[in-house]
């Protein structure tokens, strides 16, 4: 029987185990939502991003972009260090 059905993406659905390597060497294995994914893949190697640009290169809306950055600063394992410019 051939039924119409509506699928659709879900960014805050499942999980992927990353294992990261932190600025003191220190390998960890963190499970992330994609969406978390998505945004942490971004910094591969040593860059810096504004928020913006973030936002431009993930396309993600600007609440949730804030809830995954925050997720990341402010976790059990600080994998992000907030720089704020004037």
């Amino acid at each position: 029987v051939n039924t119409e059905r509506s699928f659709y993406w879900s960014f805050v659905r499942g999980y992927c185990n990353v294992e990261i390597t932190l600025s003191n060497q220190h390998s960890v294995t963190i499970q992330m939502l994609p969406v978390q994914y998505i945004v942490l893949s971004l910094f591969e190697g040593e860059v810096n991003y504004t928020f913006k640009e973030i936002q431009s290169k993930t396309n993600l809306h600007p609440s949730l972009l804030k809830s995954v950055l925050f997720s990341f600063v402010y976790g059990k394992v600080d994998v992000f260090e907030i720089v704020l410019f004037e």
